[in-house]
């Protein structure tokens, strides 16, 4: 549960919404907030459990004072918006358990919906990434082993995902903010492995979500080849540390991959 165990930001306007108004849970709510220069958020009980998350499930501010009093990461998680001139592109992103077992599950990983009355004077645009976003898209499309279909788009993009050894990428990945103790853990066993076809359409849903999210926001062609050499090292370091454990499981699988 994104409830549990996940800090849980309060954004300003929100923040002015709980001190000012008059609502049901006031008392609670405030005294449940930490404050402090860098953001206030809701103090997690000794379980980690949200304060207002129900023995039921239920969110106490949702049922008792309604929805326009939750703050914005409880409203919009796990949802990520990318914005461009003339529309905006909103899904799911794969920090959320259920999220990434719908994104693995959906038979076309290729569809996408685009908001057009949205006006983003100084968004992204670049006609030229979503043109390549389309191309990597049909060749992922393509009948054919994934590594095949690997092989394709770093022979078109001139990148290689083994220009770092594993050991190489295992310690750049460590290097990146943690926000798991088991990851670190799992990145440090794993080893070189090939991919098993009966995995091929989950690995290769996990590489076109990363393409339908990074690649639009490419600026120059330069920028496009990093963000593909990006998704090809996450891709390999993911498939490693799903073979190197035990447990090969859906579940697994999902856990890894978010």
């Amino acid at each position: 549960s994104c409830c549990i165990d996940w800090e849980i930001g309060i954004d300003s306007d929100t923040m002015k919404k709980y001190e000012c108004s008059d609502y049901p849970l006031k008392t609670e709510v405030l005294s449940s907030i930490e404050m402090s220069e860098d953001g206030n958020c809701f103090a997690m009980k000794e379980n980690g459990r949200c304060p207002f998350l129900a023995d039921n499930g239920i969110c106490r501010i949702i049922s008792q004072c309604g929805e326009d009093y939750l703050s914005d990461i409880c409203r919009l998680h796990p949802r990520y918006f990318n914005y461009f001139k003339d529309h905006a592109e909103i899904g799911l992103g794969m920090v959320c358990e259920e999220a990434t077992r719908l994104i693995l599950s959906e038979p076309d990983p290729y569809t996408s919906i685009a908001i057009s009355d949205i006006s983003c004077h100084d968004a992204i645009s670049s006609e030229f990434a979503f043109e390549q976003r389309g191309k990597i898209f049909d060749i992922l499309k393509k009948d054919a082993r994934l590594c095949e279909k690997l092989d394709e788009i770093e022979a078109i993009y001139t990148v290689r995902a083994n220009i770092h050894s594993f050991d190489e990428w295992k310690s750049i990945f460590s290097e990146l903010e943690i926000l798991d103790d088991e990851w670190s853990k799992m990145l440090s066993g794993a080893r070189e492995c090939e991919c098993r076809e009966a995995e091929e359409k989950y690995f290769e849903r996990f590489i076109a979500y990363l393409v339908y999210r990074h690649i639009p926001r490419s600026e120059s062609e330069e920028n496009l080849r990093a963000v593909v050499g990006f998704i090809l090292a996450s891709y390999e370091t993911v498939k490693n540390i799903y073979y190197s454990q035990n447990d090969r499981s859906f579940e697994r699988l999902c856990d890894i991959m978010r």
